[in-house]
């Protein structure tokens, strides 16, 4: 039987990466546009990194401001109702000295006392800037601006301790109550020197919020106009306090002293007016 042969077709094989030898520089020319073209494509990518960062940054840093921002205007508000409460304070703190030293004629607290409800603390916080503190934000800001942010933070620190010592005595002076019950001598001495301390540290918060408003003039973000408004709507919100229940506003007081030309109000206590 007769063999059949298949035809095999020949198979021709292709590299799969056409691979150029590379070729020798002739001369110094075509040595340096190889050398230029290399510069200048690391250079190009560094560039456009270096860019990408600038945007990045300067987005946080926006952020940061609008952050210390709000916390300007919200602290604008508490010194306005500071403002607005401080006068109030004084009278009641006059009301409760007078009731103490009745207490100290007759030997009995007097059956009508003023109100002894603890006034209104404001948190004084700048909750945003701490947040800017924590990240790596700060060390993108001009020493002058961190510096004046810095410089409110802290003024805002001192303004919180020092109303978390006037809350914590004046919870001393609420145990003038109840009234008719007999006052003896270490009591009212106890009693006449925390009220000497209110009266100094309610002086201490004034005077240090004002600071703190003046501070925040011309040192951004806010404009004057805007820190004018929060200091108002802080002013008027405060009124409806009880410490100020029945207590006509100052005259003039109603007006921000920061757009005054006289400056900020004089201030009315007297720390060591409390005999």
């Amino acid at each position: 039987m007769a063999r059949t042969v298949i035809p095999v077709p020949s198979v021709r094989f292709y590299p799969l990466v056409d691979i150029h030898k590379p070729k020798p520089w002739h001369g110094v020319r075509e040595f340096l546009k190889e050398y230029v073209i290399i510069v200048v494509g690391v250079l190009t990518a560094l560039a456009a990194e270096q860019g990408v960062e600038w945007l990045h940054w300067r987005h946080l840093v926006g952020q940061a401001r609008e952050a210390v921002a709000k916390d300007q205007r919200t602290s604008m508000e508490w010194v306005g109702g500071v403002d607005r409460i401080s006068p109030c304070m004084e009278a009641r703190l006059d009301e409760i000295r007078v009731a103490l030293n009745t207490a100290a004629e007759t030997g009995r607290i007097p059956a009508e006392l003023p109100n002894l409800a603890n006034p209104p603390s404001y948190p004084w916080a700048m909750r945003g800037w701490d947040g800017v503190v924590s990240g790596q934000v700060l060390s993108h800001l001009s020493p002058e601006e961190s510096g004046r942010y810095s410089a409110q933070a802290s003024a805002e620190a001192f303004l919180r301790s020092v109303s978390k010592e006037m809350s914590d005595d004046w919870s001393v002076l609420r145990s003038l109550d109840p009234p008719g019950r007999r006052l003896n001598d270490a009591e009212e001495a106890n009693l006449r020197a925390t009220l000497a301390r209110i009266y100094f540290q309610a002086a201490r918060i004034r005077q240090n919020a004002d600071h703190l408003g003046r501070q925040f003039l011309g040192s951004g973000p806010l404009r004057k106009d805007q820190i004018a408004a929060a200091w108002k709507h802080g002013f008027d919100t405060a009124a409806s306090q009880p410490v100020c229940e029945a207590r006509p506003v100052e005259p003039g007081l109603s007006i921000p002293w920061l757009l005054r030309p006289s400056g900020p109000p004089q201030q009315p206590y007297d720390p060591w007016n409390y005999r």
